[in-house]
């Protein structure tokens, strides 16, 4: 299985254009409160994986939110904050930080399907940032054959 990329490379792109890689917390932070709060709105989430989010919290709660569908369990502040405990992700993903994405949520589906393809898309944009940075270091690094 491929090995997924780690916020480590995402501080050496950082740190050589000086720009912070695209993404929308407050997206992120809708689509997590939205599951919290209608258990039906992780259905609509069938495209969308934990790494899509740029935010580790929100990777981590999407991914215990996973775990908890396939379950077939409730998805909701008490089943979350348990479910940390058990991964030990406990010390990221404090029962308050929980409570407060929860105040996040759309009205509508629509709208959370918009977020979705949304922080779908600042993660492609990500990825060929990542990809071409990767390409451009290799490029002038003389030491390897073309």
């Amino acid at each position: 299985m491929k090995q997924r990329r780690t916020s480590i490379s995402w501080m050496k792109t950082e740190e050589s254009t000086g720009k912070l890689p695209p993404s929308s917390v407050d997206e992120e932070k809708y689509i997590v409160g939205t599951i919290l709060t209608d258990n039906k709105a992780i259905e609509y989430c069938d495209r969308l994986k934990p790494f899509h989010f740029y935010k580790e919290e929100h990777k981590l709660i999407f991914e215990l939110m996973l775990i908890l569908k396939e379950e077939g369990r409730t998805i909701d502040i008490i089943s979350i904050t348990q479910t940390s405990y058990k991964k030990k992700y406990n010390d990221r993903l404090t029962p308050y930080f929980i409570t407060q994405i929860s105040n996040y949520c759309v009205m509508d589906l629509t709208e959370l399907d918009y977020l979705i393809n949304s922080i779908i898309e600042y993660w492609i944009r990500r990825e060929l940032i990542l990809l071409n940075s990767m390409f451009i270091a290799e490029t002038y690094d003389l030491s390897n054959d073309l």
